[in-house]
């Protein structure tokens, strides 16, 4: 659970109580809560994601592993993910749903309005989700009344959820201990898969679409360092454009 959660849990406590005339103020309201330390970014190179996509079929979270870096999508909106919410013919995950890790519960809709969205998927992920759809109905059928179904894409032998300090643990075993890659956290796969799109010339506004930032504002913000050629791009633009007017 983060500060900023527990912060604003002993707020509505302490209100509370102060309702109640247990206390006389609430001794919370006005704390300042310490600065964020944002952690570097980090996003593989299409021949480090190729190698390790290649290298970890095998691995039990391959899938997730795949949906991260093939859809952008967070960690919350992957064990989110249900069965019912991916088009297999038009080739579309629809995020409806995401799994808060703190409440362990799931959430209709996302984390953010804009974060409620479709994503189209390629081919490469389409096969392996319906590999990985006959594994839960092969764990469905031997655990029988022990499954609890919540009809996710990606769960335990018993149908629960992943546990996500987990699949960040297994990540970073995977790629460092297995696979001699650099250390990366499981939120850097999504970092990678827009990264990938930018070094493609995806237009940033779909990018941003795509990965469900609430404006493209905040796209061009993270990724500002991996856009150089748009900056080259914006100043030969003015220049075509002053040079035309003969200034």
């Amino acid at each position: 659970m983060t500060i900023k959660k527990i912060i604003d849990m002993l707020k509505v406590v302490f209100r509370k109580a102060v309702s109640l005339k247990l206390v006389n103020e609430n001794p919370v309201l006005n704390v300042t809560l310490p600065k964020r330390n944002n952690l570097e970014m980090i996003a593989g190179d299409t021949e480090q994601v190729e190698y390790f996509i290649q290298h970890s079929k095998k691995h039990r979270f391959y899938t997730v592993y795949l949906i991260a870096l093939l859809t952008g999508m967070r960690k919350g909106e992957i064990t989110g993910l249900r069965w019912k919410d991916i088009d297999f013919e038009q080739k579309i995950i629809y995020i409806k749903q995401i799994y808060d890790i703190n409440a362990n519960q799931f959430k209709v809709g996302a984390k953010t309005i804009a974060g409620v969205r479709s994503i189209h998927i390629p081919d490469v992920l389409i096969e392996q989700l319906r590999r990985e759809r006959k594994i839960v109905i092969e764990h469905k059928l031997k655990q029988g009344q022990n499954f609890n179904d919540y009809d996710l894409v990606v769960c335990t032998r018993y149908g629960n959820p992943l546990d996500s300090a987990t699949l960040s643990k297994r990540l970073k075993a995977q790629a460092i201990k297995l696979l001699g890659l650099p250390t990366i956290r499981f939120h850097d796969l999504r970092h990678t898969h827009v990264t990938m799109l930018i070094k493609q010339n995806v237009n940033v506004k779909v990018i941003s679409e795509r990965v469900g930032h609430t404006s493209i504002q905040i796209t061009l913000d993270k990724y500002s360092h991996v856009l150089p050629s748009m900056q080259k791009h914006v100043a030969d633009e003015l220049d075509n454009l002053f040079k035309s007017k003969e200034m």
